[in-house]
C-alpha cells in the first residue's frame, strides 16, 4: 500500500515541477528549456501540469483515506522527484530543440544562455573548448 502512495506522490510532484519549469521558461524567454516553440503552448501545458496534481494533492485524504506518508518521507520524495523533473526537462528540451539552435554560438552566460541554446549544445560546446 505504501509503495502505491509513494509512487503517486512522486508522479504528482514530478508533473507539477515540470509544469512550473515550463511556465518559468516561457515567462523568462528561455526557449532552450521549452518543450514548445510558442510560449502560449508552454503556458497551457504548464497550467494543466500544475492544476491536475494540485487538485490531487488537495483531495489526497479523500481519495486515499487509508495510509499516509510521513513528513521526512515526503521531503525525500519531493527532493528526488524535483531532481528527476529538472533532469527530464533538460533532456527533453534539448532533444526537442536540438536542431532549432544548430550552428549558433552562445554569447550569454548564466541562465540567460538558455535563450539561445539548449543544455546538450552547451555541454558539447564546453567539451570542444577543453580539447
Amino acid at each position: 500500500m505504501f509503495y502505491a502512495l509513494w509512487l503517486k506522490y512522486c508522479v504528482f510532484v514530478f508533473v507539477a515541477v515540470v509544469g512550473v519549469l515550463q511556465a518559468a521558461a516561457a515567462h523568462g524567454g528561455l526557449r532552450g528549456l521549452q518543450f514548445f516553440r510558442r510560449s502560449s503552448y508552454a503556458y497551457i501545458f504548464a497550467g494543466v501540469a500544475i492544476i491536475v496534481p494540485l487538485g490531487m494533492f488537495f483531495s489526497w485524504n479523500h481519495l486515499y483515506a487509508v495510509g499516509y506518508i510521513a513528513g521526512s518521507q515526503q521531503a525525500e520524495m519531493f527532493f528526488f522527484s524535483s531532481g528527476a523533473a529538472i533532469v527530464f526537462t533538460l533532456v527533453l528540451s534539448s532533444l526537442v530543440n536540438f536542431k532549432a539552435f544548430a550552428g549558433r554560438p552562445t554569447r550569454l552566460t548564466g541562465l540567460d544562455v538558455y535563450k539561445e541554446t539548449t543544455f546538450f549544445r552547451i555541454f558539447l560546446e564546453r567539451i570542444r573548448r577543453k580539447r
